[in-house]
């Protein structure tokens, strides 16, 4: 079984949950997840090709999703050593970590 929660990045206040069994995409879930008013969406790469996704057409919400690790390892090496990578990573944890807020003791 898997929860899928829709968190506000700013407050940290769960708007949003939907559970499924373990074999239901991510994705598929993203549309129940949104409550209409984002304009910007984070997701782990799970979520990939979500601004595809038709539940999605006519939204105007920018989709800022992780990488899957394949394409992460494919990354030039010296784009990791010049901090390219780094600070994607920083950012993007520091958007995604939203999530987590709730969950704290």
């Amino acid at each position: 079984m898997k929860a899928h929660i829709g968190v506000d990045k700013d407050s940290g206040l769960i708007h949003s949950v939907a559970t499924t069994g373990a074999n239901v995409h991510d994705v598929t879930m993203a549309a129940e997840l949104l409550h209409g008013e984002e304009k910007v969406v984070y997701g782990d790469a799970g979520y990939q090709a979500l601004q595809k996704r038709e539940e999605m057409a006519g939204q105007d919400v920018e989709c800022r999703i992780a990488m899957r690790p394949g394409q992460r390892r494919r990354l030039r090496r010296q784009d990791s050593e010049e901090g390219t990578t780094k600070n994607c990573r920083f950012l993007a944890r520091k958007n995604m970590l939203a999530w987590a807020i709730p969950f704290q003791n």
